[in-house]
């Protein structure tokens, strides 16, 4: 495990940010999946909320995210913001047709059509699923909302009707304990970094 962070020098540490590539294949193919497994329809805020806790606790057990996506604190709580563009065709345009191909959105509510299959999730991916719905599954869609604004990450970074980003570090700041937060900085296992994203930006190309 690492204690994420460039040294600078004797008394200073720059944080690197955790980011992930988002999948936008294997993004509608959790999104399908968890309507699969609620009868085939839900509201689309409940399921950015179920695929949102998806993604964190995947990320919590597992080391990275179902989707890679990026987390977003909004006024109806924390949604995978890039997941929710699918939905709402306004992620690129090459991905539309595969979302229209395996569901239908009727004013606040989605339908699945047409399943376009679990190639790309993985089995600890499904399983994440399944929890989540087992857990969740049955909540109405503003108990959902009311509980994810509890979430202290989400509480950290929310300002009214604002969109902020969800680090990945909060995430972990809260719920990874000392095996993965300690010296206020986010300690990184193998797994997380094998899905990461380079963490140096361009202002650390010469590092």
């Amino acid at each position: 495990m690492l204690s994420f962070g460039i040294w600078l020098g004797p008394h200073t540490v720059k944080p690197l940010r955790i980011t992930f590539q988002f999948d936008p294949e294997k993004a509608v193919q959790a999104m399908a999946y968890l309507l699969s497994q609620l009868n085939g329809t839900t509201e689309k805020v409940k399921l950015m909320k179920l695929l949102f806790l998806a993604d964190k606790k995947h990320f919590l057990d597992c080391g990275y995210p179902i989707t890679g996506d990026v987390q977003y604190a909004l006024p109806k709580g924390p949604v995978p913001t890039n997941s929710l563009n699918l939905l709402n065709f306004e992620y690129h345009r090459d991905w539309d047709d595969p979302v229209l191909e395996a569901m239908s959105m009727e004013g606040h509510s989605v339908a699945l059509k047409a399943s376009p299959g679990t190639a790309r999730l993985t089995a600890s991916e499904i399983a994440t699923l399944n929890s989540v719905v087992k857990e969740h599954g049955n909540k109405h869609r503003w108990k959902l909302v009311e509980e994810t604004h509890q979430l202290p990450e989400y509480k950290d970074v929310y300002v009214e009707r604002s969109s902020r980003p969800i680090p990945y570090e909060l995430i972990l700041r809260h719920h990874g304990g000392n095996d993965r937060f300690r010296h206020n900085r986010p300690v990184i296992g193998q797994d997380t970094i094998a899905h990461m994203l380079c963490p140096f930006d361009s202002s650390d190309a010469d590092l």
